[in-house]
């Protein structure tokens, strides 16, 4: 009786023993396969986010490379808007010298050394200050050659140069400063801005 009780005490703690072991080794598997999947998961996550990180530093490399760019063309334009405002000033103040006192005399008189006078009559718009200081005398100039069908006036939009034209106001020519300037600038301007475009390209 004694011996197989202790057979039977036997034969359980075996079984007992191999039933722990195998759910041990179970448990075991588990884990490990579980650590795998864990491990493949977060694998892929690193990856996912490594990869959405380069993307992000592109974009962002890309986006202040654009902004870059745009800020070097808008300096550029505002550096020709500059430039040809410069010239643009010097242009108006210099065609205004050139067309002052004996100087617009002698340009007057050659503007209208063609004037046959089937046009019309002959007026002459000038600057008020050049209407007072030349107004006589080129009146006397002008009466020899075009008789009383010459009227010389000032005009206010004029700062400097003239104006010819009929007295009933069909036509005229215009040579004042700021015509003058505008025509000078119009050639100007373009030569300027290649220029600056080209220096901006070499830079």
């Amino acid at each position: 009786m004694d011996v197989q009780l202790s057979e039977l005490i036997e034969k359980i703690k075996t079984e007992g023993v191999t039933s722990a072991r195998e759910e041990a080794d179970k448990v075991l598997q588990d884990a490990r396969r579980r650590k795998d999947e864990i491990l493949k998961e977060a694998g892929q996550e690193a990856n996912r986010i490594r990869e959405a990180a380069k993307e992000e530093a592109s974009r962002m490399e890309a986006s202040g490379r654009a902004a870059l760019e745009q800020a070097a063309r808008d300096l550029i334009l505002k550096v020709r808007q500059s430039i040809q405002n410069i010239s643009e000033s010097i242009l108006n103040q210099k065609t205004g010298d050139a067309l002052s006192g004996e100087g617009l005399e002698k340009i007057i008189l050659a503007a209208l050394e063609k004037w046959d006078g089937t046009e019309g009559d002959l007026s002459l718009l000038l600057s008020e200050k050049d209407a007072q200081e030349l107004g006589k005398k080129l009146t006397g100039q002008l009466a020899s050659r075009f008789g009383e069908g010459v009227e010389i006036k000032p005009f206010p939009a004029i700062k400097a140069g003239f104006r010819i034209g009929t007295k009933e106001g069909g036509s005229y020519y215009d040579f004042s400063a700021a015509e003058i300037a505008e025509m000078l600038s119009r050639l100007v301007n373009p030569q300027l801005a290649k220029i600056v475009e080209a220096a901006a390209k070499e830079s």
